[in-house]
Parts: C-alpha cells; structure tokens; sequence
C-alpha cells in the first residue's frame, strides 16, 4: 500500500498537469457561450409590399453575433419554436377585435404557425394588416388565407405575443390609423 501514498514520478506528474490543462482550456469555451449564445429576440414594425397589396408587418430577429471574436468562440442559439398570437384592439376602448394565430413568414420564405428561427439578418415576419390594392379595402387575415376581417377607419392597437421555445413570451404592441384615402393604414408614428 506504500504505493498509493508515495507521490508519483516527475513523468506522469507532468501528464497529470497537462490533462488538466487540456481540461481547462474545453471548459473556458463553453463560457463565451452561455453568456453570448441565447437567442437575442428583436421586433421591428415596417410596411411592405405583398401579392396582394401594402401590408403593415411584425418583422422578428434572432440577431446574430457580430463582435469576431466571440463569433470565432460561439454561435447565437437559434430559436427551436417560435409562434405568435395577434389581437387587434380598438386603440381608446381597448376592446379585441381580432384575436388569432397568424401565419409566420421564415427567411426561406415559406409560411407557418411555428417556426424555426435561426440567427440572421434576414427576420421573419407576418402581416399585421392588409391594404388590398384593387379595392383598397384594409382586413386582417384571420390566420387563414380566406378569412378577412375588414376594418373600418379608425386608430387601432396591435398586440403581439411571441411564445419563443414555449417557455418565455415577450409582448409587444403598436399603434396604427386606417383611414379612407391613401396611403388608408399606416403605423402610427412613421
């Protein structure tokens, strides 16, 4: 037993400090990560230009990393299930109009009630509005295609509520006025 008491050669003395070093240096990497690599979640309010129209959009990033060093260490974690939920509220009363699921457009360009959202520069985003540019009419898709809901002129509120991974909601809302002549819905402070 005198052998397990004595301190071992110099040679696996040294082998022990390296392995250690080794381990070291594979647990500081994932430090970088757990502090820069959550996904970031950003929303943004635009108009766009659609098939159809004009529309009022929730645009929606995972903002990627930009500092190089750190982006040499780590990735930003992209968002597994991201889904949304949309009412629309007369902006005085506050009284929900519409209230759905809407379908999310995803940087690849196809449409879904959930989606994966990677980090990217390029976000994803769902109607808010729609302006119909042959009648001029402004609805709401009611997370189908064929059902619309037209809104009369008048101010009304945008709350949106995004589930990221099921766990953690983040709420936003905004403001916008439909009205009878063009440009007939805008956000309200642009």
């Amino acid at each position: 037993m005198d052998w397990l008491f004595n301190s071992p050669p110099s040679i696996w003395q040294w082998i022990g400090i390296f392995v250690g070093f080794i381990a070291l240096i594979l647990a500081m990497v994932t430090i970088p990560h757990l502090i820069w690599g959550k996904p970031k979640i950003t929303v943004d309010w635009d108009i766009a230009e659609i098939d159809v129209g004009k529309a009022l959009e929730c645009k929606i990033w995972n903002e990627p990393l930009t500092n190089k060093v750190i982006n040499w260490f780590t990735r930003r974690d992209p968002v597994e299930d991201l889904n949304a939920k949309l009412d629309i509220c007369e902006a005085g009363s506050g009284k929900v109009l519409v209230s759905c699921i809407p379908k999310i457009k995803d940087f690849s360009g196809a449409y879904a009630q959930r989606v994966r959202l990677s980090s990217s520069l390029i976000p994803a985003c769902f109607s808010i509005a729609v302006v119909d540019k042959n009648d001029n009419q402004v609805y709401v898709r009611n997370g189908r295609d064929t059902d619309k809901q037209n809104l009369a002129p008048g101010k009304y509120t945008a709350k949106v509520e995004l589930l990221i991974d099921g766990i953690k909601p983040k709420k936003v809302q905004r403001d916008f006025i439909v009205k009878k002549d063009y440009p007939f819905a805008r956000w309200k402070d642009l």
